[in-house]
């Protein structure tokens, strides 16, 4: 038990270690791609439908991922196959039909976030909150996995997914 509590430790501490490392050197790159002013400006509004969806649904004790784990910790690897598939595909018709809608509606999006932005930055950020509706239904898919390889005390992937 004292070497599976250890390797854990080490396991979780590097990998959250690692991600704290590659989302320094994303804003990094995120700042030499787009600098300051209108690009950069219309991602930060772009970007938060999808990143908010992210956290709560793929996010690591989020309410997904903590739902996942307590419902497929008890169960055997079939029963929480079966369970997992199921919710799985549930999840995913939700999770694509909501992306559509985001996808279909961004412009008024954008226009209700983002009221004052000028109109070339609103015509960027829509396009952009285009490009980033695949987040959402890979924000479920994300939750899922890592909740149910947390309920098989795997956590060193759940540990750099950030990074990723």
């Amino acid at each position: 038990m004292h070497s599976f509590l250890k390797n854990n430790v080490f396991s979780i501490s590097f990998g959250t270690s690692v991600s704290k490392l590659a989302g320094c050197l994303r804003q990094v790159f995120i700042a030499a791609a787009f600098g300051v002013g209108v690009t950069y400006d219309a991602f930060n509004y772009a970007y938060i439908i999808p990143g908010f969806l992210l956290i709560i649904i793929g996010g690591i004790n989020g309410p997904l991922h903590n739902a996942v784990v307590a419902v497929l910790t008890p169960l055997n690897k079939k029963n929480g196959g079966i369970i997992l598939t199921q919710v799985s595909i549930k999840l995913s018709i939700i999770l694509f039909g909501l992306a559509v809608l985001i996808y279909l509606n961004s412009s008024l999006l954008i226009e209700l976030l983002a009221p004052n932005l000028s109109s070339e930055a609103k015509s960027i950020a829509t396009y952009q909150l285009r490009i980033l509706t695949p987040c959402i239904p890979l924000s479920g898919f994300i939750g899922l996995s890592f909740g149910a390889l947390n309920s098989r005390k795997k956590f060193f992937l759940s540990s750099i997914s950030p990074a990723i």
